[in-house]
């Protein structure tokens, strides 16, 4: 990391403020796992892009946005069948065109539609349900994780002075704000250190995992603290500052930009982070070949290696069984964790 992006870096570590901040440095996880994976079976899925665990059976497969009539499609770890199709892809009520944001609450599968500015719901069991939509002004959050149906804990957006803040959809206002950044912080800083936002299944914890950096933001909001880990890999984020036509300054990826952390699952024990470390101009850079492992106190567990990239990855919830979708096979894995 040269001097200006490392400079970058400091700066950004000091411009949260947070009470009982004590920052993670480590180099090496406390153990080391070579995953062993057995083929389960084929999906036929054309460009998967995320991948989702639902009551420990059935597997969510998010489709690339231009390949699918579909969003989702639901596949039984029992019968390694497809069960049905799930969020058609269009305009009108109860379908979607594009959405950053999304998850399963309850029984139903969620996602933060741009264009409609609302968030939709769907039954994932039940085929006669009625999709329902909620209004949700602010499109401009990169991520955010529901606390109930009508309340989402929510980061990412850059004109924001906080580091997150708490949406009522019933109230249509942000109900509180959390971590003040310093005044006039820049925005492009925070571009740098885009994160992706997750939440342990019931407590108020969260992890921010950033897309560009071996760097993590662990957040009790219940005791209103946060720490900073920095990971074995040791990068920051390499961007280039530019500029729109309009003379507005932004962080732009170049070819020496590496990709931090790319996907991740959360269990009552533990988060399980993908992370790639690729370099931008390398082929298929946003696989990962490695999973952090992390408890809810922000303390590093494990680190689980993979003979080959994967795209994405579910936990089972007793932590035991890991499925991945290797997409050289085309096909769902099984592996052991413990």
């Amino acid at each position: 990391m040269n001097k200006i992006y490392l400079l970058l870096f400091v700066l950004f570590l000091n411009s949260c403020d947070a009470q009982d901040k004590k920052d993670i440095t480590f180099k090496k996880f406390p153990v080391e796992q070579a995953l062993v994976t057995k083929k389960l079976f084929t999906a036929d899925v054309t460009s998967p892009y995320h991948m989702m665990l639902f009551n420990d059976s059935l597997l969510l497969i998010r489709h690339d946005e231009s390949t699918t009539r579909h969003h989702f499609s639901s596949y039984s770890l029992h019968s390694k069948q497809k069960v049905r199709d799930l969020l058609p892809a269009g305009r009108k009520a109860g379908e979607s065109l594009s959405f950053l944001s999304f998850g399963i609450l309850g029984d139903q599968l969620w996602v933060l539609d741009l264009l409609k500015a609302a968030i939709i719901f769907v039954s994932i069991k039940d085929l006669d349900s009625v999709t329902e939509e909620l209004p949700f002004q602010n499109t401009n959050y990169y991520r955010i994780q529901p606390l109930t149906k009508h309340t989402f804990i929510c980061s990412g957006d850059h004109d924001s002075n906080y580091l997150l803040e708490k949406v009522d959809l019933n109230k249509g206002k942000i109900e509180e704000t959390y971590f003040p950044y310093p005044e006039n912080f820049p925005r492009t800083q925070k571009e740098a250190f885009e994160s992706f936002l997750y939440k342990h299944p019931t407590q108020n914890k969260y992890f921010l995992a950033a897309r560009y950096a071996d760097y993590l933001q662990y957040i009790d909001l219940d005791a209103g603290t946060k720490k900073q880990i920095f990971g074995p890999e040791g990068f920051g984020p390499n961007l280039k500052l530019a500029k729109t036509a309009e003379g507005k300054e932004f962080m732009s990826i170049n070819k020496e930009t590496r990709f931090g952390y790319v996907r991740g699952q959360t269990t009552e024990k533990y988060i399980y982070l993908l992370i790639s470390g690729n370099f931008r101009e390398k082929e298929d850079s946003e696989l990962g070949k490695s999973i952090f492992v992390f408890d809810w106190d922000g303390n590093e567990k494990k680190r689980i290696n993979l003979e080959n990239g994967i795209v994405d990855f579910v936990v089972s919830s007793n932590d035991s069984t890991i499925y991945v979708f290797n997409p050289e096979t085309r096909s769902i894995e099984s592996g052991n964790l413990y």
